[in-house]
């Protein structure tokens, strides 16, 4: 009788490889979900520190929330040139720059300032406000270095693949500059096309909050005609005076007033690269893992259209405002979260 030699029958390996195949098949989706439930809870954990940051820098300043430094030469015309004392309406300039960042002509500290650029000057940078370029600002309490030396991981969402190699063009494209300030007037080339990290600051907390104070049923918002003021902040009319310094005392609902979230939210969507200009308020509205961070300290991971107030910084209108926490009415004072 001739004996069985040891080892695998054809039969027995493809069992076995097929055991294998539907382990693998069964455990791929629990990996992919715990990587994913990692990448929100390190998203999570930048939002927290942009809390903590805002924390220290009230403490350093008086109590004050994040916002430009003190407007010492305004022009002759309050409206777009602010006024003495209050924040000025431009940042970041070649003769005062904020911790190691400045462009020629500087960018606006509200970006609904300025007219809409012409089509052929459409910078990112031109529109951007501290809306976006917060961390120049609060920096020093967050982050190591100056200038380009800020652009560290603590503004990067986990799952916002892309723009590290944005960056990477930006650093080239200032390195071939020798240092010189980039104006943000510039259309061509990486300099146009900068963007800022995953987060964002909301423009409520740099707007005097007294102008946001009405009634219900008022015709009047900050003794501006509802209309008038809703379609004044679209349509680039926000006067510089309006800007002011707010404090921390100044919030009345801490845990619903979101200071800083998640603006380009790609945990559960794609990162959309390129497109990302023209895809990014839709990617963040339909995005069901947000994570927000609250003037009290605590951060939330949430379903914008589930967990946030229907009606935006356009009150009244029956929909959505272009972006969530942007600017909300009632400013500083109002609420952000049911």
């Amino acid at each position: 009788m001739t004996r069985r030699k040891p080892g695998f029958t054809l039969i027995e390996l493809l069992v076995t490889i097929s055991i294998i195949a539907i382990l693998i098949g069964l455990l791929l989706p629990a990996l992919s979900m715990v990587r994913s439930r990692a990448r929100v809870m390190v998203c999570a954990a930048n939002v927290r520190n942009h809390l903590v940051a805002t924390n220290n820098y009230a403490a350093d300043k008086k109590g004050m929330l994040p916002n430009a430094p003190k407007n010492i030469n305004p022009g002759p015309n309050p409206t777009f040139d602010g006024l003495p004392g209050l924040p000025s309406p431009v940042m970041a300039t070649v003769d005062r720059p904020i911790n190691g960042w400045s462009f020629v002509g500087g960018f606006r500290t509200f970006d609904r300032l300025v007219p809409v650029p012409p089509a052929q000057l459409n910078s990112d940078l031109y529109r951007s406000s501290i809306f976006e370029l917060y961390f120049m600002v609060l920096g020093p309490y967050m982050l190591e270095g100056e200038g380009m030396q800020m652009l560290q991981d603590v503004l990067l969402s986990p799952s916002h693949k892309t723009r590290r190699r944005n960056w990477d063009d930006w650093r080239e494209f200032m390195r071939g500059r020798n240092g010189q300030p980039h104006s943000i007037d510039s259309s061509s080339g990486p300099g146009a096309d900068f963007r800022a990290g995953s987060y964002r600051y909301s423009l409520s907390a740099v707007v005097n909050a007294r102008e946001f104070s009405y009634s219900l049923g008022s015709d009047t918002i900050g003794g501006v005609p509802r209309g008038s003021f809703e379609s004044g902040i679209l349509l680039n009319q926000m006067p510089a005076s309006k800007l002011g310094y707010n404090r921390m005392s100044d919030i009345q609902f801490p845990s619903r007033k979101v200071l800083f979230w998640l603006f380009h939210a790609h945990h559960d969507t794609p990162d959309p690269g390129d497109a990302e200009r023209a895809n990014q308020l839709g990617n963040c509205l339909i995005s069901k893992q947000v994570p927000v961070g609250s003037s009290d300290g605590a951060v939330r991971v949430l379903s914008l259209r589930a967990d946030t107030l229907p009606l935006n910084y356009i009150e009244g209108t029956g929909g959505w405002g272009p972006m969530p926490f942007y600017l909300t009415i009632n400013g500083i004072r109002g609420r952000d979260l049911e």
